[in-house]
């Protein structure tokens, strides 16, 4: 019997439901590589109100190939100018196939580096256009698993928490040249990155006599979705001021005090230092500043950081 079955459930409580329907290939088949099976299920809620069709299908091949494909990577998550190095699979279960052909396209803000596609058992060819990369394999044994890599590079202005994937897909012949169903797979990472905008610098009290110690506190928020490896923050001071100890290791000279700090979690995060007041000071006001030396006073104070990967110094306005 051929043609459309249909069945019919009323009343289905939530749950899974099977259907296990048995078939049998006819004889005097023409000269196909693969029969597509659809199914198709209509339902309505407990009103009568029709929900949208879903549709599913299975294939079946005949005497051929059946091969699936994957893309994996080690890394869910990646800085700029990272490289990420993907693994692509190709299993087949079935006969021998003829022609292979995996066509790889890498989002914008990914580049191509190199590929192990020609090597042995595979003796790929690869054709790289823009962000597409072309590889044709032949002749792959019945049963046989074939996995080469594909390097690219990430570039350099990368926004954290955005989303990068990376789309691969497959199509196939069988021993007589007949396209088979084709295949896709892809793997997406994360861009990750410190990010500290600005810091601060403020006054335990607003007025103090001569040669007291007064107490500033320097603070400052990783908005980023990492923790930054490293930080350095240069403090210039009042020329009424110096400095005398710190809640964490700091060098210091006339003027000038620096600190650096490692694994700047997110969010705030501070630390002390205390600086006495000379015993003549003219006015009582206090005054900090975080300029650099050697800076015009208008030039704001410097934060610097860098993430757990690309090492690279950024500079920020305070």
């Amino acid at each position: 019997m051929t043609g459309n079955y249909n069945w019919t459930w009323t009343a289905l409580t939530t749950g899974n439901y099977r259907l296990r329907i048995n078939v049998q290939v006819k004889g005097g088949l023409p000269p196909i590589a693969y029969a597509r099976n659809y199914a198709f299920l209509n339902y309505t809620d407990e009103k009568g109100y029709w929900w949208p069709m879903q549709i599913a299908f299975a294939d079946v091949a005949f005497h051929g190939p059946v091969i699936s494909l994957s893309k994996t990577s080690s890394k869910v998550a990646i800085h700029a100018n990272e490289t990420i190095a993907y693994t692509i699979t190709m299993r087949n279960t079935g006969d021998a196939a003829q022609t292979l052909w995996v066509n790889d396209t890498l989002p914008a803000d990914l580049a191509y580096v190199s590929d192990t596609a020609s090597a042995p058992p595979l003796y790929g060819t690869r054709i790289v256009s823009g962000n597409r990369i072309y590889f044709r394999f032949a002749n792959m044994p019945a049963l046989a698993t074939w996995a080469f890599s594909l390097t690219v590079v990430s570039g350099p202005a990368l926004l954290r928490g955005m989303s990068l994937e990376n789309d691969a897909s497959l199509n196939y012949t069988n021993s007589n040249g007949f396209l088979l169903p084709p295949r896709d797979a892809s793997w997406s990472v994360i861009i990750r990155a410190p990010w500290i905008p600005s810091a601060s610098v403020t006054f335990a009290s607003a007025q103090a006599t001569p040669t007291d110690v007064v107490l500033a506190t320097v603070a400052m928020d990783n908005d980023g979705n990492e923790a930054a490896q490293d930080a350095w923050v240069n403090l210039t001071l009042d020329p009424n001021l110096s400095f005398v100890n710190a809640s964490i290791p700091a060098t210091s000279q006339p003027g000038e005090v620096r600190f650096v700090l490692t694994n700047v979690g997110l969010g705030g995060s501070a630390f002390h230092l205390k600086e006495p007041l000379p015993p003549r000071h003219a006015n009582p006001r206090l005054r900090g500043s975080g300029r650099t030396p050697n800076r015009p006073q208008r030039e704001p104070r410097h934060l610097v950081g860098r993430s757990g990967h690309d090492r690279v110094l950024q500079r920020v306005s305070g």
